[in-house]
C-alpha cells in the first residue's frame, strides 16, 4: 500500500477554501523554518472526518458511513538521521500554549507515555507508538528497525 501524496493543495481542498488553506499552510512552513532554522522535508496531513452512522463504533467491526471534512491536522516535519546517539523527536506547536517539548526514541523497547500526565504530546507519542510498533513487527526477518528523530510542528 502506497501513501496518497499531493502536489498542490488544489489536489486536496475545494475551491473556495484554497486561499484560508494556502495562508495556513505557508504560515506552518514559515514557523517551522524560524523554529527548527531549516525547511521542512514534508508536511503530513490527517483529514477530518465524520461518521454518519455511528461514532467510535468502526474499531469494533460495525458499519459506519465515514466521510473526510475539510478541518485537518498539519504537521510539518524534518527527519534527523543521527548516527552519534539517540533519535530524538522536539515537537512544537504552533499555538504557543503547548509548550515545546523533546524526547527520546529508545533503539529498544517503546516510546514511554506518562498516561497520568494530561500532556498535548502524548497524543502525537500514542500515534508514535502504534506506528513503531507495526513497522517493527512487519520488518524483514534480519533487518534492525532504527527508529529515526524527527522534528515538528
Amino acid at each position: 500500500m502506497e501513501v496518497p501524496t499531493a502536489t498542490s493543495l488544489d489536489q486536496i481542498y475545494p475551491g473556495e477554501a484554497l486561499s484560508t488553506q494556502k495562508r495556513r499552510w505557508q504560515n506552518l512552513l514559515s514557523q517551522f523554518k524560524t523554529t527548527y532554522d531549516r525547511p521542512a522535508d514534508f508536511v503530513s496531513r490527517s483529514p477530518g472526518r465524520v461518521n454518519l452512522i455511528g461514532e467510535h463504533i468502526d474499531y469494533s467491526l460495525y458499519e459506519v458511513i465515514p466521510m473526510a471534512v475539510t478541518a485537518d491536522v498539519l504537521l510539518a516535519v524534518s527527519v534527523n538521521a543521527r548516527k552519534d546517539g539517540p533519535s530524538r523527536v522536539r515537537i512544537a506547536n504552533v499555538d504557543s500554549k503547548f509548550p515545546t517539548r523533546e524526547f527520546e526514541i529508545p533503539s529498544e523497547g517503546e516510546i514511554k507515555i506518562d498516561a497520568s500526565s494530561h500532556e498535548w504530546t502524548n497524543y502525537f507519542k500514542s500515534g508514535l507508538l502504534g506506528a513503531s510498533q507495526l513497522l517493527a513487527k512487519n520488518k524483514n526477518k534480519g533487518d534492525r528497525f532504527a527508529p529515526v528523530g524527527m522534528d515538528i510542528l
